[in-house]
């Protein structure tokens, strides 16, 4: 067996023994997730399950709010783990012995802590404004969507399709952020990433100035101003690609980060 090339046999086998090791993990912050969730919605059910006011809109509206909240923690925590696997001496060796590449012991956490993570969190959130719902006899928040709306002309569904890129990639983009520090610093990944963020957010304005970037925010939104239909279509579009390409340059930037680390180590255990 060759080490040295990538197996996506080998990889999907290296994904189900890290699941099948941190499963009483993988299950218990699944629960408690699913726990906090159900709980937050509840509450929200509750509140609008008066004869007041729109109860359906309102309590719709308000679990929506959570569910934007709730997801950026749960995504952000979720990138934090990707590499915890490697958070003591003893657990790097143990994965660095693996007769696996370096490829597929990056993409298999992927793989787990954040595909299967954030699936997993949708579900939970889905399930939970259920049976919150259900509790006080209210229409659930997901059957309040206007598909019908949206799907009435081709238009409308673009612009809906666009927006819903764009808010899922802020929330894979703070999520890429720590998978950055989960790789750099996998033992108290968390903490350390917001730490290194906060201070980022303090010391850019006083390298930047603010004025500075409004003035090239400023200059960057003339370009869209006189753009015909058609070229404002292009325009978006085009802004989303360039996003979601940033977002893939993180990811290498990551990876760049664990292979480095693995070199690092396995120096170390010379």
């Amino acid at each position: 067996m060759n080490s040295n090339s990538f197996s996506w046999a080998r990889m999907w086998a290296l994904t189900c023994r890290n699941a099948a090791e941190n499963k009483r993990r993988l299950l218990m912050s699944a629960g408690v997730v699913f726990g906090l969730v159900l709980l937050i919605f509840i509450l929200i059910s509750k509140s609008f399950a008066g004869d007041y006011g729109d109860s359906v809109l309102g309590r719709a509206w308000g679990v929506m709010m959570a569910f934007i909240s709730l997801s950026a923690i749960a995504m952000q925590l979720s990138g934090s783990l990707t590499f915890s696997s490697y958070n003591s001496k003893a657990r790097r060796i143990s994965c660095m012995m693996l007769p696996a590449a370096q490829s597929e012991k990056f993409l298999s956490n992927i793989a787990l802590y954040i595909v299967a993570g954030n699936i997993v969190l949708l579900l939970c959130m889905v399930l939970a404004d259920c049976i919150s719902a259900a509790i006080f006899g209210i229409a659930p928040a997901i059957s309040q969507i206007p598909f019908k709306e949206i799907t009435a002309s081709g238009r409308s569904l673009e612009i809906c399709a666009a927006m819903g890129l764009a808010w899922l990639w802020v929330g894979l983009f703070a999520q890429s952020l720590y998978v950055v520090g989960s790789a750099l610093w996998p033992k108290y990944s968390f903490a350390k990433t917001f730490v290194a963020l906060l201070s980022i957010q303090i010391i850019l304005p006083i390298i930047l100035p603010l004025d500075l970037a409004g003035s090239a925010l400023h200059a960057f939104m003339n370009i869209f101003k006189g753009l015909s239909a058609t070229g404002m279509h292009i325009a978006g579009w085009s802004l989303i690609a360039c996003l979601y390409i940033i977002l893939a340059c993180v990811y290498v930037a990551a990876w760049q980060i664990f292979k480095r680390t693995q070199v690092i180590q396995r120096f170390k255990m010379k």
